[in-house]
């Protein structure tokens, strides 16, 4: 399977552009995500996919909240979905995400709600499958989750970003992250999308430093 895995990388198309922005988020990241996508272009050349600890037994409202505070197409996840640049993707309840050759997996939780790591679990897969494609990006939450994922991410070549924590509800999650000495970016949630723009567009390709 891992070597099945590292030949499908190897003959993948690299040519795209499109960066992959992985968006861990818990308590207190309503705001914070209203405040981002606000300041997403319309036409950025980047994907969004949204992991939220959420209540596993409540359907997420999220997709019709979020639709209100940008132009992008939000959508819930659907297993094998294919990740296309300028939409927005929302994990649903009660599942773990991952993403293969750009599509992304859902699967059923194997630990109980309390002791679950989704935000790493899909940042590592995020790695592994888009390199230096990769972006994650830490908001408001309680915890340490994300972190671990972060410095995959780094590992593989992509930019790690934490959201400042005195503009954060909960501050947990940013300063765990930041903690790890891993984070490429502090920022408050409205300046992240120019940074990324700015990232994504230098020199025409994607670049390892800002």
């Amino acid at each position: 399977m891992t070597e099945n895995r590292d030949k499908q990388h190897k003959t993948r198309d690299n040519s795209s552009n499109m960066l992959y922005v992985g968006i861990g988020v818990s308590a207190g990241g309503l705001d914070a995500l209203e405040k981002f996508l606000s300041n997403v272009t319309e036409k950025s050349g980047m994907a969004f996919i949204i992991v939220q600890h959420m209540d596993p037994t409540h359907k997420s409202g999220l997709v019709n909240i979020l639709s209100r505070y940008t132009k992008l197409k939000v959508q819930e996840v659907e297993d094998g979905v294919e990740v296309i640049e300028d939409h927005v993707y929302i994990i649903p309840p009660n599942k773990d995400m991952g993403i293969l050759d750009g599509k992304l997996q859902l699967m059923e939780p194997l630990e109980s709600h309390g002791f679950r790591m989704p935000i790493n679990y899909f940042f590592t897969t995020l790695a592994q499958d888009q390199e230096d494609k990769s972006v994650g990006i830490i908001l408001s939450g309680f915890g340490s989750d994300g972190s671990i994922g972060l410095k995959a991410i780094k590992a593989n070549g992509g930019i790690s970003i934490a959201q400042d924590p005195a503009t954060a509800a909960s501050d947990g999650m940013p300063n765990s992250a930041i903690k790890t000495g891993h984070v490429d970016l502090i920022l408050a949630p409205e300046q992240i999308p120019s940074k990324l723009l700015s990232y994504k567009n230098t020199s025409g390709k994607i670049i390892k430093k800002f």
